[in-house]
């Protein structure tokens, strides 16, 4: 994922399958959740990046337990569809993944914000250069309707790459999001100890 928004970047994944099974344990959930922080911790990083959304509730209580700087992959996309305010339509493909994100924007939102949902889009949308075009033309469609269009899936971001500069201000993916706030996490890390 952030290989393409920055090149060169040093990325160790650590992925554990046995998590989506157990959404619906919430402590094994994050014990296993915490445990896979714990050995990503271990491999030193300046910068510790979770990507499924589901964890993000998980986020506030660990990191009181590690000392590495932790970043949901949509904390930064939420905080400035919060910011942006107003009216923000939310694309996605799963809706519960929808509707968490919106509940976080409103709770995060200083001023009046009104979440309206698009229709759901193939998870795949973006699987091909056409499908992601199509996807971008339907993101400018909604965009006219709307303050801002909040990206909610990871695996739709890239639509977002035919669009200009002064479109993604308001079109908001995670992917983009995320490696603004890395970069900054990861100078302020270094700035630090160095």
């Amino acid at each position: 994922m952030l290989q393409a928004e920055w090149p060169g970047l040093a990325a160790e994944d650590f992925l554990e399958g046995r998590l989506l099974a157990l959404t619906a344990d919430r402590e094994a959930s994050y014990d296993l959740f915490l445990e896979t922080i714990r050995r990503a911790q271990a491999s030193a990083p300046d910068v510790i990046l979770t990507t499924c959304s589901i964890f993000n509730r998980d986020l506030p209580r660990i990191r009181e337990l590690i000392e590495t700087p932790l970043l949901g992959v949509d904390e930064a996309m939420i905080e400035r569809a919060a910011e942006i305010g107003g009216r923000l339509v939310l694309v996605g493909s799963i809706g519960s993944a929808i509707e968490n994100t919106g509940a976080r924007i409103k709770q995060l939102c200083s001023r009046d914000c009104e979440i309206v949902p698009a229709p759901l889009f193939d998870k795949d949308a973006c699987a091909d250069e056409p499908g992601a075009r199509a996807l971008a033309e339907e993101l400018r469609l909604l965009r006219e309707r709307a303050d801002a269009v909040v990206v909610v899936q990871l695996s739709l971001a890239r639509a977002v790459e035919s669009l200009t500069d002064a479109e993604c201000d308001t079109i908001l993916t995670s992917a983009a999001s995320a490696t603004e706030r890395l970069r900054a996490m990861i100078a302020g890390r270094r700035a630090a100890v160095g």
